[in-house]
């Protein structure tokens, strides 16, 4: 099956597939425009996705092709988004339920003035909270979910 694009937008990146709380995949690409899209399946069936796609926009401070953007399930059961912005700072977005909706763009961390490294990743440490890690010239970054 062919997941399809959205009416009259070019997508060109796939930025990440990760599953939701209840097992269902979120599929988040990024546009000729440099926005965010994202869609879903609408049960976990491989062939069973919702057809719509919703606009995430960019990063408050705006964003560039070459960043790439991570997706991580934390301990509550929500899907969170990170990313830097063309201001250095780092970016995230969540989902506002779970498994359903999300919120807007907001700072994560504008503390760091950095490299913008073409990579950040995610992962979960062992008491569930999402560690984020890039480099900077000369260091590895780090940032830690607080909640």
């Amino acid at each position: 099956m062919v997941v399809g694009a959205p009416s009259g937008v070019s997508l060109s990146v796939i930025e990440a597939v990760r599953p939701n709380q209840d097992g269902r995949l979120e599929l988040v690409c990024l546009d000729s425009n440099n926005n965010y899209w994202h869609t879903w399946q609408s049960s976990p069936r491989p062939d069973q996705w919702s057809g719509f796609w919703d606009n995430s926009g960019q990063p408050p401070g705006g964003n560039a092709s070459d960043i790439r953007f991570d997706m991580r399930l934390d301990s509550n059961g929500l899907l969170e988004g990170l990313t830097w912005g063309n201001d250095f700072r780092t970016y995230q977005i969540s989902q506002s339920a779970q498994n359903n909706g999300w919120t807007g763009w907001s700072v994560l961390s504008s503390d760091i003035t950095v490299f913008k490294a073409p990579l950040i990743v995610m992962s979960q440490n062992q008491n569930g909270r999402l560690e984020a890690f890039t480099h900077g010239t000369d260091t590895i970054w780090h940032v830690a979910q607080t909640r």
